[in-house]
Order: C-alpha cells, then sequence, then structure tokens
C-alpha cells in the first residue's frame, strides 16, 4: 500500500529509547538523572524517546551542520499525569539552536547549584556524582545540592504540558555542536529524561525543577533517552519524480529524471569527488542529452520512434554483472547485470554543491550483458540510450493467473572523496570520505493514483470527495477495470443513483436496497445517498458495495471503461464524514485519521504493434492480469490546551501581560493562584 507523500528512504533515521546505562560519548556526555530521594509514590514510568532528524532524512550531519532531534513523551497506562518537564545534561561545547514545542529552557552553566528541595542535611547529595553531577561547592547557600560540573550544562524544561493516558507529547530540539570539538568522524550525542506529576497542583521535583515541593512523592521519572548523529564531509540526495514511485512502463513516452545531489561540509574542500550510479537491468540508461539513439538500426517494435537519449563529457557508461557479494557490498538489491554510471566531478570547495540529471526509462526488456567484443568503449557513452543489449526478461506487469502487482527496481547512488580538513583525534583515515543514497520504483502497466479533497480537515457532516487517476502504459492496452475502495469506519459511500442495479450486502449476505436503507446507519450512509454533494463521475459504475459489521468499513466496487495504451482517466466519488463510529468506538474526534485504500485490477493485451510481430509476441507474452493500488488520508486538527497562571499579586485580566508559563515568584500558603 502507498500513500500520496512519498516515502521517507529506508536507511535513514535511528531510533534508540528507553535505555538504562548513563551514555557516555565523544567530547561528553548527554546525561540525565532524578536523586535517589525521588524514589516515590508516583510509581509510573513515562516513555520518551530520541529521533535523530537530520537533513534529508540521513542518519548523519555534515561538519558545521547543526543536529535536530524530535523528542516524544508518551502515557501508556500512567493515569492522570501533569506538568511534564525535561532535563538534559550537555557538553559545554554545544549550545541550544532552537526548540519547537517547548517553552525557553532553563540553561544552567559550570559550577551553578540546582534547585531541589527534596535534598537536605537528612537525604544528602551523595548521588550526585551519579547523576552526571557534582556536589555544591564549599560554602553555597544550599550546601546539600547539586551542581553542573565543569565543561558540562544542564537544559531544564518546565511544565511543558500535562501528559493525559495515551497522550504523547512532540517537541524539537535543535543544537549547534562546536566545530573545532566535533570535526569529521566525530560523533554528538544528545540525551533527554522527562519527568511528570501526578498532583496537577505540584510540578515535577529533580535537580534543575522550579518545584517548590519538598518531597518527590508526587514525581515520575523516565529512563534515559538517546541518540547519537555521526559527522561526515560528503552527503549525496538522490530523487527520482514519479508519483508514489510507480513508473509507467515505455521507452518512448516521457521519461523519468533522476537528480543526484553532491553537498561538501563548509568546514574544507573535499578532493578527487567522483559520482557512480547503478542502474538494475530493468532500467534503461538515457543520460542527459536528447538526441542520440545508440542503438543499431531498428526499433523497439513496429512503429516505435527512435530513443532520445546521450552521454554526457565526462561520463563513462557500462553493463557490468554483480555477484551477490558484490551487489550488497554497494548497497544494491541483489546478483544481477547492473548499468554502472560514473560521473568525475573533481574537487569541492568548502560549502559547494554539485547537480546531476538524467533521464531513465522502464523498457520492453531488461538489459543482458554484452557479447564477447561487442561492448562499446564505456568513455565513449555509446552504452547510454542503446536497446542492443536489452535481450533479457519481460519487464512486463502481472500475472497470467490473477491480478498481481509490479516488479520493484532499486538504483544506488554514492560519492567518494578526500577530504582536506580536520577529522576526529586526526585520524587519517577519516579522511576517506563517502555517502550513498537510492531510490526505488515499481515498473507499472496500470497504475492508480489516489487524493482526497475535504478542505482543510476532516469536517463531522460533510461529503469528502475522492479523485482516482488511472494510468496505463504505452505497451498494452488494459480491459475489465475494476476499482475496489475499502472506506474505514467513520466514513461511508455517499452516492447518488445511477443506472442499472447495485449488488448490496452486509457481510457478504446480498439484501435489498430497502433493507440496506433500513440496516445502515444514517441518511447519508444510505443508497442513493440523502445529502447534498454526492458526488460519482460517469466514468465509473457501481458494482457492490458490502458492509463489515464486525469493523465498521464499506467495500466499494466500481467499474471503468476501457482504456488503451498511453491513456489516463480520472474519476471521483464521495464519501460522508460520520460524526460516530459504527459500535463501541464513540464519536469521531480531533487527532483522528482515516485512511482509505483503492486497488484497481485490470486485464492487459500487448499492442497491435507488438501482438503482429509473432517473435516478439512470444517474449511479450499474451494477457496478463495486473493489480495496483494507492491510499488517501483525511486528517483532523488536534486539540491542544495551554495553561498559563498569573504572576503572584497580579490583578486578574482576561489576556493581559502577567500571564505566564512559569511563574518568576514563589507563591505561600494563603495567596491565590
Amino acid at each position: 500500500m502507498r500513500s500520496n507523500a512519498r516515502p521517507q528512504k529506508q536507511q535513514h533515521a535511528r531510533k534508540l529509547t528507553a535505555i538504562t546505562a548513563i551514555v557516555s560519548v565523544i567530547a561528553g556526555a548527554f546525561v540525565a538523572g532524578i536523586s535517589a530521594q525521588m524514589a516515590s509514590a508516583n510509581t509510573f514510568v513515562p516513555s520518551v524517546t530520541v529521533t535523530n532528524v537530520a537533513p534529508a532524512g540521513k542518519d548523519f550531519v555534515l561538519a558545521g551542520e547543526d543536529v535536530e532531534f524530535t523528542v516524544a513523551a508518551s502515557n501508556t497506562d500512567g493515569g492522570k499525569q501533569f506538568n511534564l518537564s525535561f532535563l538534559a545534561i550537555a557538553p559545554a561545547s554545544v549550545s541550544l539552536a532552537r526548540v519547537e514545542g517547548l517553552p525557553a529552557a532553563k540553561v544552567y552553566g559550570a559550577g551553578e547549584v540546582l534547585p531541589n528541595r527534596t535534598r537536605t542535611a537528612q537525604t544528602g547529595n551523595a548521588d550526585c556524582t551519579t547523576l552526571g553531577l557534582v556536589a555544591a561547592p564549599a560554602g553555597s547557600a544550599t550546601p546539600f545540592a547539586c551542581a553542573v560540573p565543569e565543561g558540562q550544562q544542564v537544559w531544564v524544561w518546565s511544565n511543558v504540558d500535562d501528559l493525559p493516558q495515551g497522550g504523547t507529547v512532540r517537541s524539537t530540539i535543535s543544537i549547534t555542536p562546536d566545530e573545532a570539538t566535533y570535526p569529521v568522524g566525530g560523533k554528538v550525542a544528545f540525551s533527554i529524561r522527562a519527568f511528570t506529576s501526578d498532583d496537577p497542583a505540584k510540578i515535577p521535583t529533580f535537580d534543575g525543577t522550579t518545584s517548590v515541593a519538598r518531597t518527590g512523592d508526587h514525581t515520575a521519572a523516565s529512563l534515559v533517552a538517546s541518540d547519537e548523529v555521526p559527522v561526515k564531509a560528503l552527503r549525496i540526495i538522490k530523487d527520482e519524480p514519479s508519483a508514489e514511485m510507480e513508473r509507467l512502463r515505455g521507452a518512448h513516452n516521457e521519461p523519468t529524471v533522476y537528480t543526484v545531489k553532491v553537498e561538501n561540509t563548509k568546514r574544507a574542500a573535499t578532493l578527487g569527488v567522483t559520482v557512480t550510479d547503478y542502474l538494475p537491468a530493468g532500467l534503461e540508461y538515457l543520460g542527459s542529452g536528447t538526441d542520440a539513439d545508440n542503438s543499431v538500426p531498428g526499433a523497439e517494435y513496429p512503429t516505435a520512434p527512435r530513443l532520445a537519449g546521450g552521454a554526457i563529457v565526462s561520463e563513462t557508461v557500462e553493463t557490468v554483472s554483480l555477484t551477490e557479494a558484490q551487489a550488497l557490498a554497494l548497497g544494491l538489491s541483489g546478483a544481477g547485470v547492473y548499468t554502472k554510471v560514473t560521473w568525475a566531478i573533481g574537487d569541492l570547495e568548502a560549502g559547494e554543491q554539485r547537480t546531476l540529471q538524467y533521464r531513465a526509462v522502464v523498457p520492453l526488456f531488461a538489459n543482458t550483458m554484452w557479447p564477447e567484443g561487442a561492448a562499446p568503449t564505456p568513455a565513449g557513452g555509446a552504452q547510454a540510450a542503446n536497446l542492443d543489449n536489452n535481450t533479457g526478461a519481460s519487464t512486463r506487469h502481472g500475472d497470467t493467473e490473477a491480478p498481481t502487482t509490479a516488479q520493484t527496481m532499486r538504483n544506488v547512488a554514492s560519492t567518494t572523496g578526500i577530504y582536506q580538513g580536520p577529522v576526529f583525534a586526526n585520524d587519517e583515515s577519516l579522511r576517506a570520505s563517502s555517502d550513498r543514497d537510492d531510490e526505488t520504483i515499481e515498473a507499472v502497466d496500470v497504475r492508480v493514483l489516489k487524493s482526497v479533497d475535504t478542505g482543510d480537515s476532516f469536517t463531522t457532516g460533510t461529503v469528502a470527495v475522492y479523485s482516482v487517476q488511472v494510468d496505463v502504459s504505452e505497451y498494452v492496452d488494459a480491459s475489465s477495470i475494476l476499482l475496489t475502495d475499502v472506506i474505514p469506519n467513520g466514513l461511508c459511500p455517499a452516492l447518488p443513483a445511477q443506472q442499472g442495479d447495485v449488488k448490496l450486502s452486509i457481510d457478504g449476505g446480498t439484501i435489498t436496497q430497502q433493507q440496506w436503507n433500513g440496516m445502515i446507519v444514517g441518511e447519508a450512509c444510505s443508497y442513493p445517498a440523502a445529502v447534498g454533494g454526492a458526488v460519482l463521475s460517469p466514468d465509473l459504475t457501481v458494482v457492490s458495495m458490502d458492509y463489515n459489521s464486525a469493523n465498521g468499513s464499506y467495500t466499494v466496487v466500481f467499474a471503468m471503461d476501457d482504456l488503451a495504451a498511453g491513456g489516463t482517466r480520472t474519476a471521483q466519488y464521495s464519501a460522508m464524514q460520520r460524526p460516530n463510529y459504527t459500535g463501541a468506538g464513540g464519536g469521531t474526534s480531533s487527532g483522528d485519521s482515516f485512511v482509505n485504500t483503492v486497488t484497481v485490477t485490470a486485464q492487459t493485451e500487448p499492442i497491435a504493434a507488438i501482438s503482429a510481430d509473432p517473435a516478439l509476441l512470444a517474449k511479450v507474452g499474451g494477457t496478463r492480469y495486473v493489480s495496483d493500488d494507492s491510499s488517501a488520508t483525511i486528517g483532523s486538527w488536534e486539540t491542544r490546551l495551554t495553561k498559563e497562571v498569573l504572576e503572584r499579586g497580579a490583578a486578574f485580566t482576561p489576556n493581559g501581560a502577567s500571564w505566564v508559563k512559569d511563574a518568576t515568584q514563589a507563591f505561600s500558603p494563603g495567596d491565590t493562584v
């Protein structure tokens, strides 16, 4: 199943959650602690996760870049928890760049004493060092407190939000590492801890808190959540724009354009940079040119035009065969034939970027190794836009027996160079810099793309209009096209009347229209729908509707007219956004989302120009049954609660400046809060 949003690349962000050990990494530790005095009656343990969100979805940053982390605190089974707070201990070699979803941090520098009213002569501060802190210096006004060690700093976010059971509070924290401390080859680490209170009137108590509570029995603390991000010199970003990563087969229609961008750190130059891209056998590399077809005279199939492609200067193109081990070492999917394209970029200055673009298509047949002595010279570029070695397996979509999804084709681009700037621990081996990125497509003969128009978000009692676009490749004609849409609980089909009967059923059992309308909840879900704005394109015919009483979903089957090769058609239909779920789900609410998926099935036949050539038809095959799917999501706005307090002694005004997130003066018994 695919959504309309392009998915994130799978190689990327790592997530490390709730580790128990104190983390100690390069150039200092990010740790967070809670004192022994806070072992408490609030036995809940908040869940907190940290995820690196480095640029371009990578799991590293370039030297000199800020490092961003997302933090999520959750309450799965803790009942009512209040006044969520966070604490991190960071090395002095980083600074807090920005935060989202959090108030301003209270920053304590080296040597500063951390407030914590639970620390007294009776409790002491012997555990400070186990928490990554030190005991308060002699002569301190609070001698039993903890202090920030030399070379460290403490960041505290107090009273961020409440954390009800089932809730999650998300935020983003961005830090700026010192460039000298974190050169290429180093790692930037971040750890954080969350605290909650089971008493809405008390802020959690921990070292660095603003809480005035003298006991910690209301406080709950998470384990440490941590992530670390490597620092590198080169980054490569590869992009292919096909909708939902699906590419229609065809060597002569609009080719796809791959974009490969290489970025160098702003700290120093990287020399001798090269880019190498491996395309799988099912992709034909056209290059960036448009005026060359390097195939011998003759078309891919009768009536087909010539290719439009061509290599560029400083580019080599060759067909290679890789073993399983060789392919996996390059990040490829497995053994086989690949088109290897290499660009010699040369030197990149500090902060310099270079962008390459090339075109590729999915041909009738896959590439194979050239016969002995027949391969054009790689440096000459004549293996680009050349179908002479496309004598392999058919790239056809589908199966002879049942509808089947398309084959996937993954290609990987990598870059290498020798970095000239400082490296961690003066390790010269770290100068050899590299990165790689990948793109995957599905080679389809029939494709469906789904979208939904609901305005801003889910709106109870109104109609959502879905659009489905069906496309067919240049090589086949499509018939018997069916669209099967599963509409989730919380929505229902809202369809106007049509000519002809519709098969109606509940849990697979056929019923009459009168029975349907009597058993389905709400006039908007009747057939035909008794609601304004219901839509059904004339290109669609409703074949059947089935209601699943177990999960409240509806399965609607539409028929669409045949489509010839290269054809496209867009049709629309509607669904009602209901105020309630069917069953025990209660009412639809803010924060809910509704995903529904449409599956297209069709029968395909080779176009007449292919069918008329017996030898070609024998390789391509006759009838195939294909399948593809697409999904669309209706979201809704989340309800957010903002809590503020009047400064002590301030007069009440509805929107006055005295309303603050954290009061600057402590309250005393008898005060009105």
